[in-house]
C-alpha cells in the first residue's frame, strides 16, 4: 500500500554528528546535450537540511556521442563535487547500469536521477524527506497525484503509463499512481537484498514488485515533470511496456 508524504519540508530533521550519505545514481546513455546541466543541478541541490551528504554515482553506459567529453568537463570544472564515475565500453541498459553503480554504495539513501531534464533535482528533498523521517524505506516521487504539474510525451505514452499503473493496481492490489517514475529513493541497505535481475527499464516494474511482495511500505509525494518527445531523445518504447507487463506478471507469482 502507498501513502502520500507532506510535500513541504514542515518538521525538523533530527541531524547526526556525521550526515548520512546520499547515493545520486544517474545512468547515462548519448546525452552530451544535457549531462553537463544536469550535473550541475545535482551539484547544487541543497539535502544538507536533511542530515545527507551528496555521492554521485555516474554510469557511462556505452554512450557513442559527446557525453563523455561532457563529463570529462564538468569533473575538471568541478574538482570539489564528489563524482564517481563508472564506464561500460558498451550499452549494457537503465537496469544494469543501476546494478553496477549499486556496488559503490554502502549504508544511506540511494536515488535514482535520469541524464535527462524531464526531472527535477531540486525536488530530491521532497523525495527524500519520508526515508530520512522514517516514515518508510522507500518513496517515490509521483507525476499522476498532481497531473496539472507533468506535461506528456504523446498520447501513446500517456496510455501506456496509465495501463502500466492500471495493471499495478489490479494485479498487487496497491494504490501506488506512478510504477515508472525516476525519482525512487530507497535506503541503501534494503535494495540491495532486492537481488535485482533487471538489464533495461524493466528496473521499475521489477523493483516496485519485489518490494510489494515483501510488504514493504512505498509512501508518494507528488512532483512536476517535463516530458520529451521521441526527437528529443526520449528512448523507451512500447516492447519496454510489454515487457514491464509481463515482469510484473511473472514476479507476482515468483515471490522471493
Amino acid at each position: 500500500m502507498a501513502g502520500r508524504a507532506d510535500t513541504k519540508l514542515d518538521r525538523e530533521i533530527t541531524k547526526s554528528d556525521q550526515p548520512e550519505p546520499l547515493f545520486i545514481i544517474i545512468p547515462c546513455f548519448d546525452e552530451e546535450k544535457t549531462i553537463y546541466r544536469l550535473l550541475e543541478k545535482c551539484r547544487d541541490v541543497d539535502v544538507t537540511p536533511l542530515g545527507l551528504r551528496k555521492k554521485i554515482i555516474l554510469v557511462d553506459d556505452g554512450s557513442a556521442d559527446g557525453s563523455p567529453q561532457e563529463i570529462e568537463r564538468f569533473r575538471n570544472d568541478n574538482p570539489d563535487t564528489h563524482l564517481c564515475l563508472l564506464t561500460l565500453q558498451n550499452n549494457r541498459g537503465k537496469g544494469y547500469a543501476i546494478r553496477h553503480a549499486l556496488e559503490m554504495c554502502e549504508g544511506g539513501i540511494v536515488i535514482i536521477q535520469d541524464a535527462d531534464f524531464e526531472y527535477y533535482p531540486e525536488q530530491f528533498p521532497l523525495v527524500l524527506e519520508p526515508v530520512v523521517r522514517g516514515m518508510s524505506d522507500v518513496a517515490y516521487g509521483s507525476r499522476w497525484i498532481n497531473p496539472g504539474a507533468m506535461s506528456v510525451s504523446g498520447a501513446l505514452y500517456f496510455l501506456g503509463g496509465w495501463l502500466e499503473n492500471r495493471y499495478l493496481h489490479l494485479l498487487y492490489r496497491t494504490n501506488i499512481s506512478d510504477i515508472a517514475t525516476c525519482y525512487k529513493a530507497f535506503r541503501t541497505d534494503l535494495i540491495k537484498t532486492l537481488d535485482l535481475e533487471c538489464t533495461g527499464f524493466e528496473f521499475c516494474p521489477e523493483v516496485t514488485a519485489k518490494l510489494l511482495n515483501r510488504g514493504v511500505k512505498i509512501i508518494e509525494t507528488p512532483i512536476k515533470y517535463k516530458a520529451r518527445k521521441k526527437h528529443e531523445g526520449k528512448k523507451i518504447g512500447w516492447l519496454d511496456f510489454v515487457v514491464a507487463i509481463y515482469t510484473l506478471t511473472r514476479l507476482r507469482f515468483r515471490r522471493k
